[in-house]
């Protein structure tokens, strides 16, 4: 089986936002997700999809590819939070035709559902990526690093 990089998105009290507001930020996230989906096509082994409300889900195949991809989204929807969850591992293709990734199953799934939940309880860090591996501590600083140093610049900056 191989392995693949699964990303876990949901924005950060959704619910809270006025209703107007929420319905510019679905739109603004649908469109921003059909871009991305477009650019990185040759990357993703599913396109992001909502799974639930304002849950996106997706499988990448490469975790350089997914992390690229999380960078513009989180880009393009500033100021709007986002919490991501990126889980690497085997995935196991359940139904060949489908490309739904509700309709798959493997590890890259579960540890991105474990990346995501942990992110949604921290108030450091807003993305975690689980492989499960020693590794996952030290890419985990690096990512929130640059995150944290990019959301302290200015506009002008």
């Amino acid at each position: 089986m191989e392995k693949m990089t699964c990303l876990m998105i949901d924005l950060v009290s959704s619910r809270s936002y006025p209703t107007n507001d929420r319905k510019d930020i679905q739109n603004l996230l649908k469109q921003a997700v059909n871009l991305l989906n477009a650019v990185f096509q040759t990357s993703l082994e599913f396109d992001l999809k909502f799974s639930a409300g304002d849950s996106l889900q997706g499988v990448f195949r490469s975790p350089q590819a997914c992390y690229l991809y999380l960078r513009l989204l989180r880009k393009i929807m500033a100021p709007v939070k986002i919490h991501a969850g990126i889980g690497y591992g085997e995935l196991k293709l359940m139904l060949q035709e489908s490309s739904d990734t509700n309709e798959q199953e493997g590890e890259v799934f579960y540890n991105a559902k474990l990346a995501i939940e942990e992110a949604k309880k921290s108030s450091e860090y807003s993305v975690l990526f689980y492989s499960m591996d020693q590794r996952d501590r030290v890419i985990n600083t690096m990512i929130n690093l640059h995150f944290a140093l990019d959301a302290a610049q200015t506009d002008l900056q």
